[in-house]
């Protein structure tokens, strides 16, 4: 087998077995594949297999962390635009149609409430109920952290 792979190398096979993955390549041939070309273990091929499973983990956790802080902040400033009265354009689809209208009242507080509402729904405590019956539950959890060993 040859010698210790630097850290550069490391991050470029487990991209390139990531690819492959993302090929559709079998985990088997990835292996047979893989260890001929850089002369290593099929054992650490399927350690770059798992690590670039873990790759894919972090980056959609980032993503979904981003995206959630956005659209809380997003719906804060709405939030805080409500309530001071400034102008406020809304978008909606009705029917297929994106129809934007524009408020500019003093205190809208039944839009406050709305957005209000809509905040508690991405922070999962709200369940919309239609006659007793829960209509619509939306919950975001981003995925926990692990303690995971990078060895």
């Amino acid at each position: 087998m040859s010698e210790k792979s630097d850290k550069k190398q490391l991050e470029e096979r487990i991209l390139e077995v990531s690819r492959q993955m993302l090929r559709g390549y079998t985990n088997k041939k990835i292996v047979q594949d893989s260890s001929l070309k850089w002369d290593v273990s099929e054992r650490q091929i399927r350690k770059y297999i798992t690590k670039a499973y873990a790759m894919w983990h972090a980056e959609y956790k980032k993503r979904l962390k981003a995206g959630l802080d956005y659209h809380m902040a997003m719906r804060m400033k709405l939030y805080e635009e409500a309530y001071k009265g400034k102008t406020i354009k809304i978008t909606k689809l009705i029917k297929g149609n994106l129809i934007t209208t524009e408020r500019t009242d003093d205190q809208d507080f039944r839009l406050c409430l709305e957005i209000a509402k809509d905040i508690a729904k991405l922070e999962g405590l709200y369940v919309e109920r239609f006659e007793g019956k829960v209509v619509e539950v939306i919950k975001v959890e981003l995925p926990k952290e692990e303690n995971a060993d990078d060895s």
